[in-house]
């Protein structure tokens, strides 16, 4: 009868050792499988990252050869602070902090590349009224 305690506590140390096993077992499992969806996660970020920062840095040149365009057709412009300035217009501000916008004199805020191109065609049309009327 005093053996019988002892058993009883290694029968019972032997099931919660065993229990402990099976959890251990299923928190592997569940960190491998966790570790195979982040692989494979990356692998795809690794395929897709690349040519995305392509795209943006050729659109992000694109953009600046029209922004610079529009400046050199004499639309507004002004030089405004890199916390002013949207991410499109901004570049080689690491040199003086600041960039060239193009620049709405009456709302007193930057232009888009569209609003640039309208306002372009705005006094286009409007120099070409002027000639007609000074000549008709």
């Amino acid at each position: 009868a005093s053996n019988m305690p002892v058993r009883t506590s290694a029968l019972s140390a032997l099931a919660a050792a065993e229990n402990n096993k099976v959890k251990v077992k299923e928190e592997l499992d569940a960190t491998r499988e966790e570790r195979d969806e982040t692989q494979e996660r990356a692998e795809f970020l690794d395929t897709m990252v690349p040519p995305l920062e392509e795209m943006r840095r050729v659109l992000k040149a694109e953009v600046l050869n029209a922004k610079r365009a529009l400046v050199e057709a004499r639309l507004p412009s002004k030089i405004v602070d890199d916390a002013t300035c949207p991410f499109q217009y901004t570049e080689g501000s690491y040199e003086d902090n600041s960039n060239r916008v193009l620049w709405d004199e009456g709302k007193l805020q930057i232009m888009s590349l569209a609003d640039g191109v309208e306002w372009l065609q705005a006094k286009h049309a409007q120099e070409l009224l002027d000639a007609v009327k000074k000549d008709p």
